[in-house]
């Protein structure tokens, strides 16, 4: 039996697509990190302050302006730091993993959807 679809359902499909997609991930990721409740790393972002370090960090930003332009946020910088140091990774291996892994991605505040740059930047 050969099933039939009717031409203009295409056209909805497509013209739904994204609206359809964005709903999907957004169902998806809440399931996911959902999944990680009890991961150290949802741990440590609920019981750690982070703001005094960024605080600090931000004045020292803005009196020593020199090197590439700012990309990041203080914040994003320090949790990805923070990664690093405690899964004692280099510094490519922390972009990959924060990359590919939605709890740390999360935990860094960085967007879940976001599109790679190919614009070259700064490293962490």
């Amino acid at each position: 039996m050969d099933a039939y679809l009717p031409s203009f359902a295409l056209f909805v499909i497509l013209q739904w697509w994204p609206v359809v997609l964005h709903l999907v991930s957004v169902v998806w990721y809440e399931r996911q990190r959902s999944r990680y409740q009890k991961h150290w790393l949802w741990q440590l972002e609920q019981v750690a302050d982070l703001t005094p370090l960024e605080t600090r960090l931000r004045r020292l930003s803005r009196q020593q302006r020199a090197g590439c332009a700012v990309i990041h946020t203080i914040a994003r910088l320090v949790r990805a730091l923070l990664v690093r140091h405690l899964q004692d990774l280099s510094f490519r291996a922390s972009e990959e993993l924060i990359d590919n892994h939605l709890l740390f991605k999360q935990f860094v505040a960085m967007s879940c959807l976001r599109r790679r740059q190919t614009t070259p930047r700064c490293a962490l």
